[in-house]
Formats: structure tokens, sequence, C-alpha cells
């Protein structure tokens, strides 16, 4: 039996039969079907069908990353201070993943962070900023060298739940589209920003990275 490769109107694909004898003796030919046709409401069609075939480019939900901003028993009072210092994310996504979507959360009790707390900034990078000064309660400063692995500010508030002495302070920022490095990470910083934040137990800002690739 000799097979060739042959395809047919609307993607259909399968391979002709030819010098195939079946029981009776007499030479036959014919198509096999290579893979189910589907249309655009998903549903199963025949070879050959005028129905235009509809294709969904899926994605992938990253298993949230999680870990503390390594703050210390300050008060950040001044806008553009590194809270903590540099964020680094292990995906543990090959090299060159293109993150789609990107959400960080953060959270912190009331008992460890004055409610209240005021906006802050978020710094996002597709790589490691080593050149930048990225030092808790220290002034963040923009390195040159560090400028191409920059991607986005962003602006959080802070939302304080239950009582003051025994709630809890989140915020939220939805991240830029990033690009995972030669050592599986993306990268956050943040900032104070502006009016004082003060912390009153070291560590105790928790995050939680999610994303779609």
């Amino acid at each position: 039996m000799a097979l060739s490769y042959h395809t047919g109107r609307r993607g259909f694909l399968g391979f002709l039969k030819t010098g195939l004898t079946d029981g009776d003796g007499v030479a036959r030919t014919g198509v096999i079907p290579a893979f189910t046709q589907v249309d655009s409401a998903g549903v199963e069609v025949s070879a050959g069908t005028t129905a235009s075939p509809s294709f969904t480019a899926g994605s992938r939900v990253l298993t949230p990353v999680t870990g503390t901003v390594a703050n210390t028993v300050t008060t950040y009072g001044t806008a553009g201070l590194c809270i903590g210092g540099l964020i680094t994310i292990a995906t543990g996504l090959p090299a060159g993943t293109v993150l789609n979507t990107t959400l960080l959360r953060l959270r912190v009790r009331n008992a460890d962070q004055a409610a209240g707390a005021p906006n802050s900034l978020f710094l996002f990078f597709n790589d490691n900023p080593t050149a930048c000064t990225i030092t808790d309660n220290v002034a963040f400063s923009m390195a040159a060298a560090d400028l191409g692995k920059f991607i986005l500010t962003v602006a959080v508030s802070w939302a304080s739940s239950g009582p003051a002495a025994t709630g809890v302070q989140s915020a939220t920022a939805n991240g830029p589209r990033l690009v995972v490095n030669s050592a599986g990470n993306v990268y956050a910083v943040l900032l104070c920003g502006g009016t004082s934040n003060t912390c009153s137990t070291a560590n105790a800002i928790s995050y939680e990275f999610e994303a779609t690739y």
C-alpha cells in the first residue's frame, strides 16, 4: 500500500491510499482523515464543508508566586523611598516566556502598618536592575544602564478592611506585559507614594504575583 500526502477543502487533511486491496480483491483508493474539523461554534463538521473553521489562541495560568517585601520597622516619609529592596519574582518559566497579563497583590495587617496607608508606586522590570539604587528607606535611583530593563510604573492605593486595630490592608497593581529573563525571573520595586507610611513590623507586607502566558 502506498500513502501520499493530500490536502482538501477547508483545511481537510488526510492521506491518499493507492494500491490498497480490500477483502474482495478489488483495489480501492480513498482518504484517511487525519484530524477533525470544527466550525466557528466548535461543532464538528464533515470534511469539505463550507463552514468556516476557527482557531483560538490559548493561554496558561502561572501558579501564583508569593513572598514578602523586606520592609523594616520605620516610617517611609518621603516620596520615592524604597519600601524594602528589590522584589525578585521567580516564575519558574523558561527564559523568554512572555507574560501577557500580570497582577501583583499586596497584603498587610493594620497591626503591622499604620491604618490608612498612603498611595504607593510599583516599578516593573524585565531583568534585574543591578545598576539601580534599590535599598530599603533610600531614594530609588534609575541607572542609565538599566533603563532598557524598566517597563512601567503603576500607582496603587491601599484599602483597609475591618477594625483599625485588627483589620487588614490590601492593594493591587495591574502590571504590564513582561518577558521572563534568563534566570526565570521578573522584578518589581515598591516605593513610597508621598505621605508617610509607618511599618511597625519587619517583613510584614506579603505579595502574590499572578500572570498568564
